[in-house]
């Protein structure tokens, strides 16, 4: 019996959330081909799962939470260093906005630091971090690791669920969290005289002034491999397919131009849907939406209906996956609702 040909498109915030779905509504640029694959699909809940890390890790055949993003980025990285045998976190460059209440928190998105910048800052962190034997490597401008001989008892928030928030609220717990937030203190004491970041103020940019800690774990290698990965520059699923050991290209911008695979699953993922939504760009999101809708969403039901695949799973990455086939398509019986109908929260 032939097995299906499948595609997995992964587009973590593409349904939000969003704290005004029906200002969403009122702005709703169309987006049928999305619309038409929520309302005609078959919805399903994948318990555990409530962001785009758990989806793809659950892909690869892993549990959670927590989940280990650090080792699996860190393996995703340019450099493509081992992660085997090392506790690894994300120490990610971030602006805390203090006010008279709350502390808010920018990431590498509203900094748009530069891998000079970069490197000119983790150094500086380096020379003081030298007697714990710890070093920060800055893979990214926006990414920054530490490799720990030892596991730390610390449950962490992912950066991109606290950007543009009230940090104060997420953070780090665990035994371990007293030292590391005497440890962050320390560095923040660094940054806030560290010249680039002067340099930034003079500029108007944003200063890097502290480090957010998440993601920590020992890698935990894949136990599924899909057919093909195509990612964006996001290094999650280009890390994970390389410990997965299976084929890792860039995602077109249309998946026309997608040659034909045999078949297994592809596995297509766009992060940027989410750089928008999180830093508050609900424009700029409903914009990167409409790429989508011509550049996959449009496209990937025409393949379908053509019989070059035989069923699409749509996952936004909160817990809920759409599959869609070629039958379900065709129930014009079924209704269509405008796909910010099913807004995380809206429904």
């Amino acid at each position: 019996m032939p097995r299906t040909r499948s595609l997995r498109l992964i587009v973590p915030a593409l349904l939000g959330p969003v704290s005004d779905s029906d200002a969403v509504g009122r702005l709703d640029p169309g987006l049928p081909a999305l619309s038409r694959m929520l309302s005609r699909g078959g919805r399903s809940a994948i318990a555990g799962v409530t962001d785009g890390y758990g989806a793809l890790g659950r892909v690869f055949g892993l549990d959670g939470p927590p989940w280990p993003v650090a080792a699996w980025t860190r393996a995703g990285e340019a450099d493509s260093v081992s992660v085997e045998g090392a506790w690894w976190l994300r120490l990610d460059p971030v602006h805390l906005r203090v006010d008279t209440s709350h502390a808010r928190l920018f990431g590498a998105w509203a900094l748009d630091l530069d891998q000079a910048e970069a490197d000119g800052l983790s150094g500086l962190l380096n020379e003081h971090l030298a007697s714990d034997r710890m070093r920060i490597e800055a893979a990214a401008p926006g990414r920054w690791y530490l490799a720990l001989a030892q596991a730390q008892d610390l449950a962490t928030t992912p950066v991109t669920a606290v950007a543009g928030r009230n940090a104060d609220l997420f953070q780090p717990t665990g035994a371990d969290a007293g030292a590391w937030q005497r440890r962050l203190t320390e560095l923040q004491m660094l940054l806030h005289d560290a010249p680039i970041n002067r340099e930034r103020e003079g500029a108007g940019r944003l200063p890097v002034n502290s480090l957010w800690p998440w993601g920590g774990g020992f890698l935990q290698a894949p136990t599924r491999a899909p057919g093909a990965v195509l990612a964006d520059e996001d290094p999650l699923a280009r890390g994970l397919g390389r410990l997965a050991g299976c084929a890792v290209d860039d995602a077109p911008a249309d998946l026309r131009e997608w040659p034909s695979t045999g078949p297994g699953e592809t596995v297509a993922v766009d992060t940027r849907v989410r750089d928008h939504l999180v830093h508050g760009e609900i424009e700029a999101w409903l914009e990167a939406l409409q790429r989508l809708e011509a550049g996959w969403f449009g496209p990937a039901l025409e393949r379908l209906q053509r019989r070059e695949i035989d069923e699409l799973v749509l996952d936004p990455g909160d817990g809920r996956e759409w599959h869609v086939t070629r039958g379900a398509v065709r129930r014009f019986w079924v209704r269509v609702s405008p796909w910010h109908r099913f807004l995380a929260g809206a429904e």
